[in-house]
């Protein structure tokens, strides 16, 4: 993996390149196989000189990150581990909605809703309706499914609020 830069380093200096250049004016050097090289190598004789660029070449662009500090992956932070919770919350919700456990919908919903009180993704309203209806659909209940259905689009349970509510009532 460390090694992939240096092989691919002209891919960085071409990437580096102002607009104005076209990429096929970029001349790669070819590159020897390793055994060739080895091979050509006595253990007295120091190694051959890195070949140079051309003074009229523009300086190569360093690759981002320091080449010494080796690679690793970002930190968990507080805002990941909020947003896995809750998509852990919403899969346990859509568990209980797909096995038509209306109460612990609503039990489930009641805690998701004290934890996430802003409701960015428009989901307690549609949970909540659900559990109703899945409990017993009432004229109330269809009118305020098919409001949700209507003026809710951005809600990803709009389908659900029509599976469960709405069945045999729309088109």
């Amino acid at each position: 993996m460390y090694g992939l830069r240096v092989r691919h380093a002209h891919v960085a200096r071409a990437r580096a390149l102002p607009a104005a250049v076209p990429r096929a004016a970029v001349s790669v050097p070819a590159v020897k196989p390793a055994a060739a090289v080895l091979s050509s190598l006595s253990p007295l004789q120091p190694g051959p000189a890195p070949a140079r660029p051309p003074a009229s070449a523009p300086p190569a662009a360093e690759p981002p990150g320091d080449a010494e500090e080796p690679q690793r992956p970002h930190p968990i932070t507080a805002a990941h581990r909020r947003i896995f919770e809750e998509n852990a919350r919403i899969a346990a919700l859509n568990g209980a909605m797909d096995q038509e456990d209306f109460r612990a919908l609503r039990q489930m919903n009641a805690e998701y809703r004290r934890a996430y009180p802003e409701d960015e993704q428009v989901l307690q309203e549609g949970y909540d309706l659900i559990a109703d209806c899945l409990e017993n659909r009432t004229p109330e209940l269809v009118a305020a499914a098919q409001r949700f259905w209507q003026e809710k689009r951005a809600s990803s349970l709009r389908r659900y609020v029509r599976r469960h509510c709405l069945s045999g009532i729309l088109p």
